[in-house]
């Protein structure tokens, strides 16, 4: 009797922390401070905001008006790395919550929510890149989520590389496509950074090894990515 009593508590308080984090945690949206010291010496501070894994329904009031909230910080660039809908409706209400943000300077990568719409998934599959699914054929408007990102000036920088001028030091910004459904392909910016840059930042959305190890590899200093939802996955 006593095992099956502590199994039910142990079932119970497994129950408990899913629930936890399905539907109390994943509201609690944060903003974290970071200090890098990854710039030249004497230079300027750069303040970088980086956003990743919004999922934005257009529904969600309350994520879309902590987005709005995020042009208060007033960044001197902003970082993307993917999975910023769920929704084709989403799109426009996304653009209009980075309202102020799409008019800085900005480079920008894409998850599988952004081609793909929710299904149900093993979470246990993000640990084995055996388990990585293949993009087919994408069932959200992936383009018009592009376009609005680069309304204002945004860079993709899925298999490109950039160069942006901020606050007087020169960034280079390498980036890839989700590997979590193949769409990786390190090789197409690889190599050291570009002459005149002070900083090679590497952009990506899900954190594979193959692809965080070539960019350390290279040199990358500095390497921005999405998928863990800020550590909670």
């Amino acid at each position: 009797m006593g095992f099956w009593k502590a199994a039910r508590r142990l079932a119970l308080a497994g129950l408990a922390c899913v629930a936890y984090g399905t539907f109390v945690e994943s509201k609690l949206y944060q903003v974290r401070r970071v200090k890098l010291p990854v710039l030249p010496p004497k230079s300027e501070p750069i303040r970088l905001l980086h956003i990743s894994d919004a999922h934005l329904l257009d529904r969600d009031r309350r994520a879309v008006e902590f987005i709005k909230s995020l042009a208060g910080l007033e960044p001197d660039i902003v970082v993307a790395t993917g999975d910023m809908i769920s929704e084709a409706e989403s799109i426009p209400v996304l653009a209009d919550a980075l309202g102020r943000l799409l008019e800085k300077p900005g480079v920008f990568t894409l998850g599988s929510s952004d081609y793909l719409k929710p299904r149900a998934v093993n979470p246990f599959k993000y640990l084995r890149e055996r388990g990585q699914r293949r993009l087919l054929q994408a069932d959200l408007p992936t383009g018009e989520l592009v376009a609005a990102l680069e309304a204002g000036g945004w860079v993709n920088v899925e298999g490109k590389d950039t160069v942006l001028d901020v606050c007087g030091v020169k960034l280079e910004f390498r980036g890839t496509g989700d590997a979590h459904i193949g769409l990786d392909d390190y090789p197409k910016v690889a190599g050291k950074r570009k002459r005149g840059a002070k900083l090679l930042i590497g952009v990506t959305h899900a954190p594979y090894r193959r692809v965080l190890d070539a960019m350390t590899a290279d040199g990358v200093e500095l390497i921005l990515t999405g998928l863990t939802h800020g550590g909670q996955v």
